[in-house]
């Protein structure tokens, strides 16, 4: 017993000095790059066609890519010609990030298809979303894919809202359950390298008025960090997950890719965050032509970096754009 107590203690000591290590690294990585180079990797590109790299004006790199389909060998083909020309052109060789949804399973054709969420909250069995995940991770990894924009952690409030389906239910002690677990199988692997999860909609995105997209969300600040954030909470604090999305919603009259009280103050200095918040596609933009708090890109960028938002999906507009 004192042996399996000494040796975690060292597996836990070597850990931490690995994580030191690489915020060293990431400070002096920091002093070498231009500002060009820190902003391309706070963004994302979304190509027509990946068969040629060269064309794509990735000489100083880019953060992530996504993955929307395709035959494995043809995604594995695309992500190894994109790494390999990035590896091969970019100044510090950082790799670029893929990523895809992968709720109930990698969206790749070929892949394993579990059933949707609801039905896996209805289980009551968080044991069988890690293994559904940790299957998930390892087909993603085979093909290059490190990113999943999965799992939801939205509550059910209203039935008109579109997206019950992608939600493990109503209860959020039950989905933080789910969402943890999905969490650790999806950031599993052999060798300690799995996929990022992503905690998604950070927050409030279900309770909309009327159960419409992209619009007010109506519950008061106590329901909203009692039961909205519990199972991120859960799944930030027992999980350790690696990336949040906020939502599409606006709380408070502020749209939330641009509201500092949520992605800073509640996320990170609350419940604990420390990972990376990704926009969900196109949010940035959504200041100029959905909210209209402002009509220059440029500005909506802004705003939502300083709240807090620290990667723009799926294509670079207002954040160096």
């Amino acid at each position: 017993m004192e042996d399996d107590e000494e040796i975690e203690k060292f597996s836990k000591g070597e850990k931490m000095m690995e994580k030191e290590e690489i915020k060293i690294r990431v400070k002096e990585l920091m002093k070498e790059m231009t500002a060009e180079e820190k902003v391309l990797q706070l963004a994302c590109l979304m190509p027509t066609d990946m068969t040629k790299p060269e064309e794509l004006g990735l000489e100083n790199g880019i953060g992530a890519m996504p993955i929307l389909g395709g035959e494995p060998n043809q995604v594995a083909e695309d992500v190894r010609r994109i790494q390999t020309y990035v590896l091969e052109h970019s100044r510090h060789k950082i790799p670029v990030l893929f990523h895809c949804e992968a709720l109930a399973g990698p969206l790749v054709a070929g892949g394993n298809q579990f059933p949707l969420s609801i039905g896996l909250g209805a289980s009551f069995e968080p044991e069988i979303v890690e293994e559904m995940a940790e299957i998930n991770g390892r087909q993603m990894r085979a093909i290059g894919i490190r990113h999943a924009l999965s799992p939801v952690l939205d509550l059910v409030r209203d039935l008109r809202w579109g997206r019950l389906g992608e939600t493990y239910g109503a209860d959020p002690v039950l989905c933080g359950a789910m969402g943890t677990s999905f969490v650790k199988g999806m950031q599993k692997s052999e060798d300690g390298l799995g996929n990022a999860a992503t905690l998604k909609h950070f927050l409030g995105y279900s309770a909309s008025i009327g159960g419409l997209n992209m619009a007010q969300t109506v519950v008061n600040e106590r329901d909203l960090r009692e039961n909205f954030a519990r199972p991120f909470e859960m799944a930030i604090r027992d999980g350790n997950v690696k990336a949040v999305m906020n939502s599409y919603s606006e709380y408070n009259g502020k749209p939330v890719c641009a509201s500092k009280e949520i992605l800073t103050d509640l996320l990170r200095d609350d419940l604990g965050f420390e990972g990376v918040v990704v926009s969900d596609y196109a949010s940035v933009d959504c200041l100029r032509n959905v909210f209209r708090t402002t009509d220059d890109i440029t500005k909506a960028g802004e705003a939502c970096l300083a709240a807090g938002l620290d990667m723009e999906f799926p294509n670079q507009l207002g954040y160096g754009g």
